[in-house]
């Protein structure tokens, strides 16, 4: 296959917060723990900076699982070198290797919403609010930098801690994107989770329309969140 290439400068300028790491091999800065999870192109795990002895989470991505024409990986890394928030989960550094992408980023141990929710159902109003508070800080800060999240659900929202009064992150940029237009305008990619997705969205499946405001689905679909986070269901289901 053809050599993954990443662009370490890439289109980020003076907008990116982090950089790649060139002063050594990820090993020469941390020592790596157990699994916390494994996905489509590589694993999550636990490591220690040797340093300072600090716990963050380190994304390995397998190069050879990734299609080289797929640019989603270089856009995933620039929105995660961009953003800075604390409601967003953040990156602290990245190594680009020979055979796999290394993703140091901040440690959150009390896992996804969605596993609160079917653990204990719905939340009480004042706790939806401030889950919803937290995530919509999050999100209108992707915004005002131009980034559209596209899949907002209650599994890539994750929460920082077990206590009960955690902050609320979003996470998986997978399907994010960096919007040519600020305002969102003139989208025509269809992506996202059907039963979160904007009406608009759906129309441009169909071809009943040609584009959609990226923004605005987003507001969508974290509305639709809101209604699970008060009552535990979707407001919506999807039909095979």
């Amino acid at each position: 296959m053809d050599d993954i290439r990443l662009d370490p400068a890439g289109s980020w300028g003076e907008f990116g917060h982090v950089k790649l790491n060139k002063k050594g091999s990820f090993k020469d800065f941390y020592k790596v723990g157990s699994i916390l999870g494994e996905g489509a192109f590589g694993v999550v795990r636990l490591v220690t900076c040797k340093s300072d002895h600090s716990k963050w989470a380190v994304k390995v991505i397998d190069k050879s699982k990734v299609d080289p024409g797929d640019h989603s990986l270089q856009t995933e890394i620039d929105i995660l070198c961009r953003v800075k928030q604390p409601n967003c989960i953040c990156l602290r550094e990245w190594f680009d290797e020979p055979t796999r992408v290394l993703l140091v980023m901040e440690l959150v141990t009390g896992g996804t919403l969605l596993d609160h929710i079917v653990d204990s159902g719905h939340f009480n109003e004042e706790v939806g609010r401030k889950i919803f508070r937290d995530l919509a800080t999050g999100l209108e800060y992707l915004h005002a930098h131009g980034i559209a999240h596209r899949d907002l659900k209650p599994e890539n929202f994750m929460l920082s801690s077990k206590s009960p009064d955690a902050s609320v992150k979003l996470a998986d940029y997978g399907l994010s994107k960096i919007l040519v237009d600020p305002a969102g305008g003139n989208e025509r990619t269809v992506c996202g989770t059907p039963s979160y997705v904007a009406p608009e969205i759906l129309r441009c499946m169909t071809g009943k329309e040609e584009t959609y405001n990226a923004i605005a689905a987003d507001a969508w679909s974290l509305g639709v969140n809101l209604f699970i986070i008060l009552s535990g269901y979707p407001p919506f289901w999807r039909h095979e």
